[in-house]
């Protein structure tokens, strides 16, 4: 055996592994200072109307939006668009948690990973908060290895959407 067989058979055993066993899940945490009261913040973010102002879902941009007519409820699944009109790719999300100025947690179950989302808002003070975004992802088969490949790419799309959810709270006018 010379050595590109080589390289290609030890290539191939190991991928055939992680498509057995799977990949070891992914994490990735962000977090942006917010220069408006937590209140503010949260009334932004929950609302589903607005989703598609600062979460986008690809490199070109596509628009997330909720294709059910009631997105509330824990436990509810709900469907999630992503993509403007034309190509679009459903998923199915199911919120585990709310706690109104808090926290927001959903997951989402693919054919390419099962993934948590979670996000924490802290005050800092009457008038900034902190908003903190924890992924995680459970690949399934081999799509971890991209999964992991990409994981800087997705730490930058996530500090962009919370730039631009930033962007959305701060242009709100202030509270009399």
């Amino acid at each position: 055996m010379n050595g590109t067989t080589s390289t290609l058979a030890i290539a191939g055993l190991i991928l055939a592994a992680l498509t057995t066993v799977g990949c070891a899940p992914i994490h990735v945490t962000t977090s942006i200072e917010v220069d408006r009261p937590v209140e503010t913040t949260w009334d932004v973010f929950a609302d589903a109307d607005r989703l598609g102002e600062w979460m986008h879902a690809s490199w070109d941009r596509p628009k997330m939006h909720w294709a059910d007519t009631d997105p509330e409820g824990i436990g509810v699944p709900r469907l999630v668009r992503l993509g403007d009109d034309g190509e679009e790719m459903e998923l199915t999300q199911t919120i585990t948690s709310v706690e109104p100025g808090k926290e927001f947690q959903y997951t989402f179950e693919h054919e390419w990973a099962d993934t948590d989302f979670l996000f924490l808002f802290e005050p800092k003070g009457p008038d900034a908060c902190t908003i903190r975004w924890e992924f995680t992802a459970e690949p399934k088969g081999w799509h971890g290895i991209w999964m992991n490949m990409a994981r800087g790419s997705m730490r930058d799309r996530f500090d962009s959407h919370l730039a631009e959810l930033k962007a959305l709270v701060e242009a709100e006018p202030d509270e009399p």
